[in-house]
């Protein structure tokens, strides 16, 4: 993913999909894909501050950049804050789905300062809109060519021209039950050919792994009356509901409820989504990612009027904006570090009252960057427990969650092979390391002694298990023996500060050290 300067976003308004885009008979309150980029880029202008725009990745046929907002008080970096996703359009004919994206996006940059839940949200968290997943499919729709055409623009019979075989329904194209979708090119809900075989697809899947969401909201609208006005959530298999369905089902039923529908006479309903329908991008983020993920079916047409669109957009940023409060609510999250090092670990976080094993969920991670963890839940006593290869397993029960709080907790893991309190920090001017408790330390030596003839082997490895340097490899009659470590690799270049290992090896027993090189 690549951030996308303002020079190359003016640059992109030439691409010749854009500038050709014909003139239709699609009501103009509707954003075009070129009238998206000069919104974001009109608030990215106004707002450098907070905002910035990224190219998440390119469509499959026409290869239109596929454009994210971030929205933060630091939106260069990467912080250690929760992140949310909305976006809209994977189907082309949905046009609401990015006029909601828009909406909320100016709403959020034009009350930061002034709002104090919204500048609090801002400053605390990471707000990622993406607000067209599917500019290829979009242009069929605006051309009139197919005017409720829901997919993009793959040439399936490879004719070189768009006819109303191709394209692949991009909600159906998630790893995610994939074999259960439709085969049928011609389809309207056709999977494509193999899972996430779409750029459109991967763009998404990628800023998904990359940036471990703990909230999505998919924006969809249906012509069918009823399945509009409803919320979708995660999961129901036959009987059986998701692991986390005691916390993500009153998430849902409360972002739902906040919603009111067209008429004035209700709001929108939370509904369990299948599992086992193919491919689609609601069950693939929960399932991979860990996201609490919705698909929020609005209004009951693709294009409502227009004098509707601005009533639409704002009754649902209440449900938008409750996911950005219940971000900070009951919760365990925390930092999984080494205990030596203080460096970040990626560990499965196993929360035993909320557990699936990986067949029906992915592993739940903390992240490589910070070492960081969210899981939401609602309150009561949990036991988490801690896994990661190398490492000695941590399980800590009666972890109290209460409403409205998250509950830290800091863990730090050990080596499971490494005693700790033979751990010897060292300095490259000062090496006291003692391999067995019988060798004698020196300055700058590893020494070590034999009862008799054997096989020694001294290695030093990296932490990741790259092998550094070989000491020694050969036989050595009995006595004692003494050698130094120049802090070099095996190529002769000094190496960087940080953690290694040095293992040795004899005949008769075999042990690691871990070292701390600083200088």
């Amino acid at each position: 993913m690549k951030s996308s300067p303002l020079l190359i976003i003016i640059g992109l308004l030439v691409i010749n999909l854009i500038i050709n885009q014909p003139t239709n008979a699609i009501d103009p309150r509707f954003h075009t894909y070129g009238e998206m980029i000069d919104e974001l880029r009109y608030v990215s202008l106004r707002h450098p501050d907070i905002t910035r725009i990224f190219i998440i990745g390119y469509t499959t046929t026409n290869h239109l950049p596929i454009l994210a907002m971030k929205i933060s008080d630091n939106p260069q970096i990467n912080e250690d804050e929760p992140k949310l996703l909305y976006n809209g359009m994977h189907h082309a004919c949905e046009l609401i789905g990015p006029e909601i994206c828009l909406y909320m996006i100016n709403d959020l940059v034009t009350k930061y300062g002034n709002d104090s839940f919204i500048t609090s949200a801002i400053n605390n968290s990471e707000i990622w809109v993406v607000p067209m997943v599917n500019p290829d499919g979009n242009y069929i729709d605006r051309a009139q060519i197919d005017t409720f055409w829901r997919k993009n623009c793959r040439d399936n019979n490879g004719n070189g021209i768009w006819d109303p075989g191709d394209g692949v329904d991009l909600n159906r194209n998630y790893d995610f039950a994939w074999s259960n979708g439709n085969p049928d090119p011609n389809s309207r809900e056709y999977h494509g050919p193999y899972p996430f075989s779409e750029n459109e697809t991967q763009a998404i899947r990628d800023l998904c792994l990359s940036k471990k969401f703990l909230f999505d909201i998919c924006y969809h609208s249906s012509k069918e009356l009823w399945e509009g006005e409803a919320l979708y959530f995660p999961w129901r298999w036959g009987n059986v509901f998701s692991p986390d369905n005691a916390c993500i089902k009153p998430i849902a039923e409360s972002t739902a409820y906040r919603i009111i529908n067209d008429a004035g006479s209700g709001t929108y309903y939370a509904i369990f989504g299948q599992a086992a329908d193919g491919g689609l991008a609601r069950n693939w983020m929960y399932y991979a990612a860990g996201i609490f993920s919705f698909t929020i079916e609005v209004s009951h047409t693709y294009f409502p009027p227009s004098y509707r669109v601005d009533s639409i957009c704002q009754r649902n940023l209440a449900g938008a904006y409750y996911l950005l409060q219940r971000t900070f609510g009951s919760q365990i999250t925390g930092h999984v570090t080494d205990s030596l090092t203080n460096q970040p670990l990626v560990a499965e976080i196993q929360i035993l009252q909320a557990y699936a094993p990986p067949e029906t969920i992915a592993p739940r991670t903390s992240d490589s960057a910070y070492g960081r963890f969210y899981r939401l839940l609602s309150p009561g006593n949990y036991t988490v427990k801690i896994l990661k290869l190398g490492y000695a397993t941590e399980s800590i029960p009666n972890i109290s969650v209460i409403a409205g709080h998250p509950t830290d907790l800091e863990i730090k893991l050990t080596l499971n092979h490494i005693n700790e309190d033979r751990i010897i920090p060292i300095n490259p001017n000062n090496m006291n390391f003692q391999v067995l408790p019988s060798i004698t330390n020196s300055d700058n030596k590893i020494e070590f002694m034999l009862d008799s003839e054997s096989n020694v082997n001294i290695n030093i490895f990296s932490q990741n298990g790259r092998l550094i340097k070989t000491i020694i490899n050969k036989m050595v009659p009995a006595g004692a023996y003494s050698f130094s470590w120049n802090y070099k690799d095996k190529n002769g270049k000094k190496v960087n500060d940080g953690v290694y290992f040095l293992k040795l090896k004899t005949d008769h027993f075999e042990q690691t050290k871990k070292l701390v090189l600083t200088n």
